[in-house]
């Protein structure tokens, strides 16, 4: 029986089923026994389980539950914003509830069973939980059955394709490479467990802190309830009130950071192929843009400028003086961004191996073996992020390869992918000295990965706002590095999906977003390319980018007409230069998307 059959089945005897009593192996959130006021919020007994509410803010709350009373306490990567002030609310109880009031919403958790219920200052429903479920686990499995309500929509949860609206379908959370996908290939590079929900008008935003492979059902396969469950990890979600959705946006992005503002040039024309080697063809390329007076910031190198694919090296016979040309390309006005992979070479002599080994920073087996999987390098060692020595250690390599005249890092096959498709399951990672699966990290690698990076730029050039480019990450990684969308189809398909993506990635608080203009994996057509340049100029992040011996794809090389079309869109990006700027700066203020579907901002209009 396959998967899907099973979790249809599944949601079919949830339906069915009518009494909690009668589950077998689900478990659900019994009887509040016990009601203990804290000075942020109160802490339920509910026999041997626990479940603390805290009131962050007055649009804001957590909810965690402690299985028999036991607390994860782990450290949460996602969550930006650890201290809050202390934030007025009253308490009060009757025979039937507990509730906590403040100036944005009501909490009203039923006593029998524990059912918790989401309410805007004058009564009117957000959300609430199943009357018959709720909070729920199965061994290992933990989740949440949430009340549908009548013509709900959901919003948001990252990097997803197909319609805005996720309702009806079950998407999932686990960071895998997958080329060439399209509009319904789930799950993609990045995991975003964040949604907005939308009913009568009123907007209300959950997030589930829980890195561990998740499902997120919009009502799928039943017209009773969503729900969110993770196979293992703490069973925690944080609460935003509306009624606007920029009211939980902007609540959901001071919890897990924002993205600052980046270097002014990032935000121009960036071109990109995999590969532009040797040296000689990198210098024409820069050339040719100088010369057809077409607007361009930014050229990167992809894994060939690497000698042997070996992370913070240039290859010796393509980029015989890497300082002079890249110090070259700076006077021609240019930055220059490098592709770093994760895995690095297994090869005694080689420094960055060397020193990863002296200072004990490679992830490992539980028998204390080095784990070893092969990737462009062939067999490689990778790095565990989780130890804040290891994140210093690689960020000082960033720093260092920064000296070679190199302005930007682009994190590329950070899921992380191998060419097993992913990590043994039983890989271990050392988190505050406790070994953890990487069950738990595989959601977070690239976003760990990315704050190394971003914390090594920033101590060698204090001075310089960084510029990282992740294919990978998590909820949070926004405040580290801008992200892309990973190696997509070439069609008219992809086309509309990446403008979706983009404006999806926007509103789940990912606001430097982008996908590779042109499409990826394929040549497009003169029309395809340049209908994509049209529509790049206008997303967030604007690169071209190509697959190896595919078409050449600058904007010169579909002909005069298509160059001059480009040329225009490109000179209209840097026109409205000063609009865009300003756009990020507000996202950096407040969380509001750069790039915005129009439901953002006209949610009470129906159209």
């Amino acid at each position: 029986m396959s998967a899907m059959v099973r979790r249809a089945l599944f949601s079919l005897t949830l339906v069915l089923v009518p009494a909690v009593s009668g589950f077998t192996e689900y478990q659900f959130l019994g009887q509040i026994t016990s009601v203990t006021r804290e000075s942020s919020g109160v802490l339920l007994g509910c026999g041997r389980d626990l479940v603390r509410v805290s009131v962050l803010e007055p649009g804001i709350c957590r909810i965690t539950l402690g299985r028999n009373g036991v607390w994860d306490d782990g450290p949460d990567y996602a969550i930006a914003k650890t201290e809050w002030p202390a934030c007025s609310f009253q308490f009060s109880e009757t025979a039937e509830a507990v509730v906590l009031r403040t100036s944005a919403m009501e909490i009203r958790i039923a006593r029998n069973p524990c059912r918790f219920s989401f309410f805007d200052p004058d009564g009117n429903l957000f959300n609430r939980d199943d009357p018959a479920f709720g909070m729920a686990w199965d061994g290992t499995e933990v989740g949440v059955f949430k009340t549908l309500q009548p013509g709900e929509m959901f919003f948001g949860l990252g990097e997803k394709g197909l319609s805005l609206n996720r309702a009806g379908r079950e998407w999932s959370m686990w960071n895998t490479d997958i080329p060439d996908y399209q509009d319904r290939t789930d799950p993609l590079y990045q995991s975003h467990p964040f949604y907005i929900g939308l009913s009568q008008n009123r907007a209300y935003g959950i997030f589930f802190n829980n890195s561990y492979r998740s499902y997120f059902g919009m009502g799928s396969g039943n017209h009773r309830f969503a729900h969110f469950r993770a196979t293992d990890g703490k069973l925690e979600y944080f609460f935003f009130a509306g009624p606007g959705m920029k009211q939980v946006l902007s609540r959901y992005s001071e919890l897990v950071g924002r993205s600052p503002l980046p270097p002014k040039w990032s935000l121009g024309y960036q071109q990109c192929r995999y590969s532009y080697y040797p040296e000689a063809e990198v210098r024409s390329i820069a050339q040719t843009f100088r010369d057809k007076k077409i607007p361009a910031d930014v050229i990167y190198l992809d894994i060939h400028y690497m000698n042997g694919y070996r992370c913070f090296t240039f290859d010796p016979q393509r980029f015989p003086d890497p300082n002079k040309m890249l110090a070259d390309l700076k006077a021609q006005g240019f930055k220059v961004v490098t592709i770093v992979d994760p895995g690095i070479k297994v090869d005694p002599g080689y420094p960055v191996y060397d020193s990863g080994l002296a200072g004990d920073h490679f992830v490992k087996l539980p028998d204390g073996e080095r784990y070893i999987g092969d990737v462009w390098p062939g067999p490689s060692h990778f790095a565990d992020y989780t130890r804040p020595e290891t994140r210093r250690w690689w960020g000082d390599l960033v720093g260092g390869f920064l000296n070679s005249g190199v302005t930007g890092i682009w994190n590329d096959m950070n899921e992380p992918a191998v060419w097993g498709v992913e990590t043994p399951w039983n890989v271990q990672f050392r988190e505050n000295g406790k070994s953890v699966s990487i069950k738990k990290i595989h959601n977070l690698f690239g976003h760990l990965m990315a704050q190394s990076t971003y914390e090594g730029m920033l101590r060698r050039r204090p001075d310089e706002r960084p510029f990282i480019l992740t294919r990978a990450g998590f909820s949070g990684t926004q405040r580290y590095s801008s992200v892309w969308t990973g190696d997509n189809a070439t069609s008219f398909e992809s086309l509309e999906n990446a403008i979706r993506m983009s404006q999806s990635m926007g509103i789940s608080g990912i606001t430097f977003a982008g996908a590779d203009v042109g499409g990826f994996w394929d040549s497009p057509s003169t029309e395809l390319f340049v209908r994509w340049m049209e529509a790049g100029a206008f997303i967030p992040f604007f690169r071209n980018h190509t697959m190896y011996e595919t078409q050449a794809q600058e904007p010169w090389s579909f002909g005069r007409e298509a160059e001059n079309i480009c040329r225009t869109y490109i000179n209209l990006r840097y026109q409205l230069m000063p609009y865009t700027y300003t756009a990020f700066r507000t996202a950096e203020a407040d969380g509001s998307p750069v790039m915005r579907p129009l439901f953002y901002e006209n949610q009470n209009d129906p159209e």
